[in-house]
């Protein structure tokens, strides 16, 4: 995999953190210290599974407004995802084992995980990020982490 698809779809991911790890607002004096990236792992190992509602905002050069989708995020240790979007259309991805569906009202398909590079890279980073496993993820990348408070 080209280094920039990796880079790519970890940013992507990434973007999780944010709907997951709660609110942007600026701590209050007596709050605790901003969260670390080893904090939000240790959240995500013990968590087991996660369910949250996301919003993307996708800007493309060659458009003037931005595509939004709005759904849920599910995840299951150690690899099973679902990400169901409600707005503005419905359409369903579903990863269980090595096996992806994705279903719209065109109807569904399914295919091999292995057969796609970009689709195997998205769901393998997205779970070492949602199981918490830092070991892995750092092996794969060199590791920033920075909190931005709005």
């Amino acid at each position: 995999m080209t280094g920039s698809l990796r880079s790519a779809v970890l940013v992507g991911v990434l973007v999780i953190f944010g709907h997951v790890s709660g609110s942007h607002a600026e701590p209050a004096a007596n709050a605790p210290a901003k969260p670390t990236l080893e904090s939000i792992m240790l959240e995500f190992a013990a968590s087991g599974g996660i369910a949250t509602r996301f919003h993307e905002s996708r800007q493309l050069s060659i458009l003037n407004d931005p595509i939004e989708r709005a759904g849920t995020l599910y995840f299951a240790p150690p690899d099973q995802l679902a990400r169901l979007v409600t707005e503005p259309g419905k359409t369903k991805l579903v990863v269980s084992d090595s096996t992806v569906t994705f279903q719209d009202e065109t109807g569904v398909q399914t295919f091999a995980l292995d057969s796609s590079e970009v689709a195997r890279a998205l769901v393998g980073n997205t779970t070492v990020l949602l199981r918490g496993d830092i070991e892995l993820l750092r092996s794969q990348y060199e590791v920033e982490f920075h909190v931005d408070v709005a």
